[in-house]
């Protein structure tokens, strides 16, 4: 499968609706482009859900650019969804999201002694495409975490989140993958240095030696670096 988007066009769907609403484009396949209306009603679901869905089920690779019909990977996930063992879903969601880029990158961002699942969410929120604070967003990324839990990636353990041995796999390899390319170094060649020192008191310094991507923007990249050293401070915590 070819990797999808960076970006995160976060759903308004739960994990729980959106596989309704994958079963019902299945179940109206036979339609040369079936309506919003013909879905929502097979999925039992407003067709708001529906049109919210779309494109976070398009950027998966799972629902075709120009028509409301699934794809064959996204045939193929309904499917499963709907008479798979657990093990075959866990398989069959893994699949879909090693294809997606922005997945990757939350797997990736996970530290090895997990996460508050707060800060978890705090993360794929800025990870995603529009308004952070949209209520339909939040929602969203609930999802993103349920999708990755359901793929035995992550695992919740009271308010915190880790890697599950499955989700340190897929990491490890991805991770490997973008070396043996050079992707990482391709798609973000270091040519910027910038050395920060911090007081903390009298004679009292840290310096920070910050080694930047050549399109940094301070405007842009300097707030969201601040937002995400307070994230990592909050799951250190």
């Amino acid at each position: 499968m070819k990797q999808t988007s960076r970006k995160i066009p976060l759903a308004d769907s739960s994990w729980v609706r959106m596989k309704r609403i994958l079963h019902a484009y299945k179940m109206t396949d036979h339609l040369p482009n079936p309506t919003l209306v013909e879905v929502a009603k097979e999925a039992r679901v407003p067709r708001s859900a529906v049109s919210g869905s779309n494109e976070f089920l398009r950027s998966l690779g799972l629902l075709e650019r120009r028509k409301r019909k699934l794809t064959f990977d996204g045939v193929g996930l309904a499917a499963v969804l709907a008479i798979g063992t657990r093990p075959e879903k866990a398989a069959a969601i893994e699949r879909i999201v090693s294809s997606s880029r922005s997945f990757l990158d939350v797997l990736n961002a996970v530290p090895l002694d997990g996460w508050a699942e707060t800060v978890m969410h705090s993360y794929i929120l800025t990870q995603a495409e529009g308004d952070r604070n949209n209520s339909g967003h939040v929602a969203g990324a609930n999802t993103i975490m349920d999708i990755l839990e359901e793929a035995e990636l992550i695992e919740r353990q009271g308010r915190n989140v880790r890697l599950t041995q499955r989700g340190m796999t897929l990491r490890k390899r991805d991770l490997r993958a973008s070396d043996g390319k050079k992707s990482a170094l391709a798609s973000t060649p270091v040519t910027q240095s910038r050395e920060i020192r911090i007081p903390l008191g009298l004679d009292r310094f840290v310096h920070l030696n910050l080694i930047l991507p050549s399109d940094w923007q301070e405007e842009r990249d300097g707030p969201r670096f601040l937002k995400m050293l307070q994230l990592m401070q909050e799951g250190s915590k």
